[in-house]
């Protein structure tokens, strides 16, 4: 309960993180691939607005980070789950974002089937997206 209120004190009146303070949040959680932990897999985040399609179909050329067409830095996020299948990333500019993960080289990058960016990242946050997702 400190650390929220800490974190509510720290922000001015108008909600905007004061001035100084890092702008950006993270993402983090764990993927179960065919029942175990994935892991060292790789995992992919990629700003909404400029991801087009999907990796598999960009092609051999590369412009920007990951191939992204008009990626860039601050536009795609690559990371490596640990052995427990944990990923995390820091640092994220906030925005909407969707989400692979590729278990191995053979099987490609794989997304949900969805229509909508998979998470958002908001500034001092942290988004937490677990595959399978969690049952409530």
């Amino acid at each position: 309960m400190r650390d929220l209120e800490r974190k509510v004190d720290a922000l001015p009146a108008s909600g905007i993180p004061a001035p100084g303070r890092e702008a950006s949040g993270g993402v983090e959680g764990v993927i179960r691939w065919k029942d175990r932990p994935l892991s060292r897999g790789r995992v992919m985040i990629v700003l909404a607005k400029v991801a087009g399609v999907p990796p598999e179909s960009r092609g051999k050329a590369k412009a920007g980070v990951a191939g992204v067409p008009g990626g860039g830095e601050g536009n795609t996020f690559e990371t490596e789950t640990d052995a427990a299948g944990k990923y995390r990333f820091e640092r994220v500019p906030p925005g909407e974002y969707l989400f692979y993960w590729m278990p191995n080289p053979e099987t490609g990058w794989i997304r949900r089937l969805r229509d909508k960016p998979d998470l958002e990242v908001v500034a001092g946050g942290v988004s937490v997206l677990n595959i399978p997702a969690d049952r409530k």
